[in-house]
């Protein structure tokens, strides 16, 4: 990195550096962005780029106003907010009773004025806003689908794009609970939104994969059409993985169709969600598991099995007909 700091200073730039973490300091945009251009180029002749997410101009007011928020000095709210601990834990020796202390915790802030808080600055506190994704099933579903609505909204959206991932948690988990099915049809719609208005937040695999983590509770033919596309254009197994998932859920029986058809050209990872997919759809997915089961014991080998072990295969497999049972009984 010292050769990288020297370019910087050789151009006359003024910049602070901690680990990769960089910050230039400009009299104007326009010189932000030709100081911009220069780090670039420097990184560039190393092999490393710029992280386009967390690469952002600011006013001198609105950086002030970040490494303050980022130090914690922000309002008694946020401090209370950042505070809790909200990985609820339903294996705790009382799960009910935290459950409702942390409600009765979160009913306590006002998060929707937090929310529009982090909107009027030019960076938001990332950890604010991944905490206020966690709050999401701790709402009554009026307020959820309020704190959603500002959360997905394609403008705040892009402004929460560091919070991805947490957002889409938490608005997973109330996609998948009954108690917010009268805010399902609203929260489909803007699910289903995202893709023609912020398509570049789904590129990055792991983005793509929490998105359909989101979309797999219900089925739309917006999402439909989403899923194959993807499904057709990705060469990662990973997000292969996440729609078949989706239509695994979805019981779609024309898709199972398709893909089991294509059963000696998918992955082992693919094959492995075929199989395990096949449960939705009765006897014709048992007897589907049947036909294949003898080339899963080579097909699916990690390589180091020994002689008289159980193979990962079998496992998986044994695992697996507890659905079967499930379906018989």
């Amino acid at each position: 990195m010292n050769s990288i700091d020297s370019a910087l200073t050789v151009a006359g730039i003024v910049w602070r550096r901690y680990v990769d973490d960089f910050v230039l300091v400009t009299a104007n945009q326009s010189e932000a962005y030709r100081a911009l251009s220069v780090l670039s180029h420097a990184l560039a002749d190393y092999g490393l780029t710029l992280n386009r997410t967390k690469t952002t101009i600011l006013t001198a007011k609105h950086y002030v106003d970040y490494v303050k928020a980022q130090l914690g000095t922000s309002d008694d709210q946020a401090n209370k907010l950042a505070e809790i601990d909200l990985r609820f834990d339903p294996y705790s020796d009382s799960p009910e009773s935290d459950y409702d202390e942390l409600k009765e915790i979160v009913e306590g802030l006002d998060i929707r004025a937090l929310l529009d808080s982090e909107l009027r600055k030019a960076q938001p506190d990332t950890f604010l806003v991944t905490q206020i994704g966690r709050t999401l099933r701790l709402h009554d579903p009026d307020a959820a689908l309020r704190l959603c609505k500002t959360l997905l909204s394609p403008k705040n959206l892009h402004a929460f794009r560091a919070s991805w991932s947490t957002i889409m948690r938490g608005v997973a988990s109330v996609c998948s609970d009954a108690r917010f099915a009268s805010i399902h049809d609203a929260l489909d719609q803007l699910l289903d939104a995202i893709p023609n208005h912020l398509p570049h937040l789904l590129l990055a695999d792991v983005s793509c994969l929490h998105y359909l983590r989101a979309l797999r509770f219900r089925r739309t033919q917006e999402r439909a059409t989403f899923v194959q596309r993807v499904h057709s254009s990705t060469s990662s197994e990973a997000v292969k993985r996440g729609c078949l998932d989706c239509w695994r859920l979805w019981k779609d029986r024309t898709v199972f169709t398709r893909e089991r058809n294509r059963w000696n050209s998918l992955s082992a990872e693919e094959q492995r969600m075929i199989w395990f997919s096949a449960a939705q759809f009765g006897d014709e997915g048992f007897k589907f598991r049947d036909q294949v089961r003898k080339s899963t014991a080579n097909g699916w080998r990690l390589g180091f099995e020994r002689g008289g072990d159980s193979t990962f295969a079998s496992v998986y497999c044994d695992w697996t007909e507890t659905d079967r049972h499930a379906h018989i009984s």
